[in-house]
């Protein structure tokens, strides 16, 4: 799908941010997507470039009902800090599709956050490269579907240099028939020693037709690494919700704050 975006994008984006340069207001890019005619397929395209100990707060959100197709690429100079704030929510029958890629250079650090929700089918594919000692990489994506919708989430974050470090946490509130998956990868390279690599996917189940799968697995060459790996599939916990219809809490109350809680943290 970087492919086919690559072959139908029409305009893109390119943001340079020179060197030393610490933007104190976010940035934010709005996509909106129509189909006034049949089925549309929007290509989107941003490039962004930091310079060396640049700063750049980027929100995206998308909205509309037309199909989607995005790339954002970011590159980082050394000591470089990108923080994205991503938003998708598909309408009914529409999806969204969006692949991200960064490389990363010494000392540089990238800091994502995303969330997805609506009832259409959502796809992120995140490819990211710690190439320089010292890089680090934390993704972090929250997910709230109801009735038919799925969102699907494929991560790599590949260490190539020594003493970096990355975080991979992604929540996902399935309720009805909503469905989704999780695979990721951490790969690591055999110079890239004293690397520090942690990777966890947890799904909430509201109602037992929702379908949770989830793939978290580790490829490590470096013989002086940290690195974990885990996933947790549940339900609301009937003790804990008991224990707060005891207080005097109504059950539709109790739940939202159990749901509250999860997605919170």
């Amino acid at each position: 799908f970087a492919a086919l975006n690559a072959a139908l994008h029409g305009e893109g984006i390119f943001l340079y941010v020179p060197p030393k340069i610490v933007l104190e207001v976010p940035i934010q890019c709005i996509y909106v997507h129509a189909h006034d005619k049949g089925d549309l397929l929007s290509s989107p395209r941003l490039h962004l470039f930091l310079g060396k100990d640049a700063d750049v707060k980027w929100i995206t959100t998308s909205l509309g009902s037309g199909n989607v197709n995005g790339i954002l690429d970011a590159a980082l100079e050394e000591g470089a800090h990108l923080r994205l704030f991503n938003q998708i929510a598909p309408s009914q029958d529409r999806w969204h599709f969006e692949s991200v890629r960064a490389t990363l250079k010494k000392g540089s650090r990238l800091h994502s956050i995303s969330t997805s929700s609506g009832k259409g089918c959502a796809r992120q594919d995140y490819r990211v490269l710690l190439a320089g000692e010292g890089a680090e990489a934390q993704l972090l994506g929250l997910t709230a579907l109801q009735e038919k919708a799925q969102s699907h989430a494929h991560l790599l974050v590949e260490h190539a240099a020594p003493h970096t470090q990355s975080m991979q946490r992604f929540k996902t509130l399935l309720d009805n028939t909503s469905q989704s998956s999780f695979e990721g990868k951490i790969f690591v390279r055999k110079e890239a020693q004293k690397t520090q690599a942690y990777q966890l996917n947890n799904n909430l189940l509201l109602d037992d037709r929702a379908i949770a799968n989830s793939k978290p697995n580790l490829e490590i060459f470096a013989d002086d690494v940290k690195a974990s790996h885990g996933v947790t599939v549940s339900q609301l916990d009937s003790a804990l919700l008991f224990y707060l219809k005891t207080r005097g809490i109504s059950e539709h109350l109790a739940k939202n704050l159990l749901t509250a809680g999860f997605c919170q943290e």
